[in-house]
């Protein structure tokens, strides 16, 4: 993120600095909750859990933040964002809704240990790809993006991370069916997100459903993610979750 943030703090949009912000704090909450779990800080792991209700709303907020950044960039016209505002779109638009379903299972499942753990750590899968796709353009020659003829393989590095996602995702699904299904729905997601790259973002329907969205306030989209995000929140902690297996088992 150095080039494109870092080096220019000052300078990056807000919805940059909002995301970073919400999506590290999101990090460091699930590290945290694992953290006091284990360690059976139950009451400080219930605190956070309750934190976790409104840091979401903003997370997924911050997250249409970034999304309408890549549609003021294709309503401007750019070489770049002409080609690749619409896949940005895309991949965001899967993340979103993968975010909301994950963490809505999370809290429906808060009394199944492992289910509700794997729930969480599934979400941070998520947060792989815009970090290690800027890994292989920026340190594999193959990938590097010298111009606008290049542009076609940030899209390509954004599909080779989502598919090591995925593979992650099986992998951990494999390794433990009885208590893995928070895995395999997020390949599922991911799949979609990557395959959805390369036969459906580039399509002239989508070109123009995302250009219908870039003319929308950003007030009512931003407000929508809050929105989507609260409302997630809510149907998973109203749920009533049931009995642990713990309790069952006494």
């Amino acid at each position: 993120f150095w080039p494109s943030f870092f080096a220019s703090f000052g300078d990056a949009p807000f919805a940059f600095h909002a995301h970073g912000i919400t999506a590290s704090a999101w990090i460091l909450l699930v590290a945290f909750q694992s953290w006091s779990i284990h360690n059976r800080r139950r009451q400080l792991h219930r605190t956070a859990g309750l934190a976790s209700l409104i840091l979401f709303p903003l997370l997924t907020a911050s997250l249409v933040m970034i999304g309408n950044v890549s549609a003021a960039g294709y309503r401007e016209g750019g070489p770049f964002y002409l080609q690749l505002a619409p896949v940005f779109g895309y991949a965001t638009m899967v993340a979103l809704l993968a975010y909301l379903a994950l963490f809505m299972l999370a809290l429906r499942n808060r009394r199944q240990v492992h289910l509700h753990a794997g729930y969480m750590l599934a979400t941070m899968l998520l947060l792989w790809e815009p970090a290690a796709s800027r890994l292989l353009i920026n340190f594999i020659p193959s990938m590097a993006v010298n111009g606008p003829g290049d542009f076609y393989k940030v899209a390509d590095a954004i599909a080779v991370t989502i598919a090591m996602e995925m593979l992650l995702a099986v992998y951990l699904y494999v390794r433990n069916r009885q208590n893995g299904g928070p895995f395999l729905v997020v390949a599922v997601f991911l799949a979609l997100q990557g395959a959805g790259i390369y036969l459906f973002a580039d399509t002239e329907t989508w070109r123009l459903l995302f250009d219908a969205y870039a003319q929308l306030p950003a007030t009512v989209t931003v407000g929508a993610g809050f929105l989507l995000g609260t409302l997630a929140a809510w149907s998973g902690w109203s749920q009533s979750p049931g009995p642990s297996k713990v309790a069952l088992a006494k």
